[in-house]
């Protein structure tokens, strides 16, 4: 079993929602998004962006945080 499948077997087991793909997620599913040092690595961060927005209720938030060259956690 690869690595990700057995990250998602052990979140599910512990009732967390788990989803394979950003198209599985409902219309305005939730109020708050964020994207942790994530963003850097999608192929078309616009899209993806767009994707994302479409899933938050109205007046919700995408908080976003992308590295930096001085981000002491990169240290």
């Amino acid at each position: 079993m690869n690595h990700r499948k057995g990250m998602r077997k052990e979140l599910l087991k512990y009732g967390y929602n788990v989803y394979k793909d950003i198209s599985e997620v409902s219309v305005n599913s939730f109020e708050i998004i964020t994207l942790f040092h994530v963003l850097e690595h999608f192929t078309n961060p616009v899209k993806t962006l767009q994707e994302i927005a479409a899933k938050i209720e109205k007046g919700g938030k995408i908080i976003i945080e992308v590295p930096h060259a001085s981000d002491f956690l990169l240290s």
